[in-house]
């Protein structure tokens, strides 16, 4: 089902507008990723081939499209994510599900590079603090990876995770990009040095790593103040509709922990 992109008030929940995309034959279609620009006066939706730009004053069919796929660069398929530097520096990434990750000047919405990367479709991007490094993951992959934004294209650290479904699968940056954690299929939380690693060394090494739910840990997330960890899990389980006793006891030991927790210690 095609949907608008809507904008709520957070004191109350309501709606307060909406946007609309529309595809070549006049079609509303749906947005896969949204991001606020650094400004937080514009939104950036990604579609297939394409990245819509809303400004936030103007609701409705009002946007710029930027078109991945002309003459002059290729970034095919789904835009999947898409994240802004958190530094006045003008620049954003986009990933897609053809493993694009495209690093974008915001005046322009001209790319500075295109880099394909990672076994899988790209499912969330994350800039550290400083905009010097971006981090990316994707579905089926097992491997996180840390770009140079000062040098396109330059890997500096891989830190390695279980991922082997078709989930975003988010991961967070904690304390001055200290930590990175990343949820994993296996219902743990993986910790590792987010900034201090080795570049030497092939992957970064575990630092810990939490047991937090008895089902597939897709959301990672850290109070931006506060000494607190949010965890969510669940995934999409197929039973079969005829069971008998074996069966049964199968399905026991299968039941799916839709949960979302708080943990303050978490180191």
């Amino acid at each position: 089902m095609d949907n608008p992109i809507h904008l709520y008030d957070a004191y109350t929940g309501k709606i307060r507008c909406s946007y609309k995309g529309y595809n070549h034959l006049d079609e509303l279609v749906n947005a896969y990723s949204i991001a606020f620009n650094s400004s937080a006066t514009k939104i950036y939706c990604g579609y297939n081939k394409c990245i819509k730009i809303f400004d936030i004053s103007i609701p409705g069919k009002n946007y710029q499209d930027v078109k991945l796929c002309d003459d002059q660069y290729k970034m095919p398929g789904i835009i999947s994510c898409i994240a802004f530097s958190k530094t006045p520096n003008g620049i954003y990434a986009a990933g897609s599900y053809t493993k694009f990750i495209g690093i974008f000047v915001e005046s322009t919405n001209e790319p500075v590079c295109l880099i394909q990367t990672h076994k899988g479709g790209l499912t969330h991007l994350m800039f550290s603090s400083d905009g010097n490094r971006l981090y990316s993951g994707a579905r089926k992959d097992p491997e996180l990876y840390c770009w140079d934004i000062r040098n396109p294209g330059k890997l500096l650290q891989i830190f390695k995770r279980n991922v082997t479904n078709n989930q975003r699968i988010y991961f967070d940056l904690y304390d001055n990009e200290k930590y990175l954690a990343s949820g994993n299929n296996d219902g743990t939380v993986s910790f590792w040095n987010g900034t201090e690693f080795d570049i030497t060394k092939e992957d970064e090494p575990l630092l810990y790593s939490l047991k937090s739910h008895d089902d597939c840990v897709n959301g990672v997330s850290f109070h931006p103040t506060l000494s607190l960890l949010a965890t969510s899990s669940g995934e999409r389980k197929i039973y079969s509709t005829y069971s008998d006793s074996s069966d049964e006891s199968e399905n026991e030991t299968r039941k799916s922990d839709i949960s979302l927790k708080i943990w303050k210690h978490f180191l």
